[in-house]
């Protein structure tokens, strides 16, 4: 059965200020999805240059956050102060993870159908009737 659920895997700078974002996604995956396995992978810094700190998230090994999806930005009125993470912020659409989740689900699990909301699943073979007489 272990082979059968789709892996999150969550990479990120480390040192970096980003390990916040990485809980809270985390989290929040977990929540909407409590079948998936999340795993944490934490690269390492280069230096203090924020353009080359990275926070990806892949499902089943295809990337759906990645470098695009981070941005550096200035924080405050004046804009010359920056938050603890020095700037980054990342942006996570859950509707394109959701998507992806469910893309990975399928392709792992072809026989399994999932409802509007992935929170009932019905197995294919109980659908078929088993007397049916043809």
């Amino acid at each position: 059965m272990q082979d059968k659920r789709v892996t999150v895997s969550i990479q990120y700078s480390g040192e970096s200020g980003l390990k916040p974002y990485y809980l809270t996604v985390a989290k929040k995956i977990k929540a909407a999805h409590p079948d998936v396995i999340i795993e944490r992978k934490i690269l390492p810094s280069y230096g203090g240059d924020l353009e080359e700190q990275k926070f990806e998230i892949f499902v089943d090994g295809k990337i759906v956050v990645g470098k695009n999806n981070v941005s550096i930005h200035k924080m405050g009125p004046d804009k010359d102060v920056q938050d603890a993470t020095g700037g980054l912020s990342v942006f996570v659409s859950m509707t394109e993870l959701e998507c992806a989740l469910s893309k990975a689900r399928r392709r792992k699990r072809p026989e399994t159908m999932y409802g509007k909301d992935d929170k009932k699943a019905v197995r294919l073979e109980s659908l078929r009737s088993p007397d049916k007489d043809n």
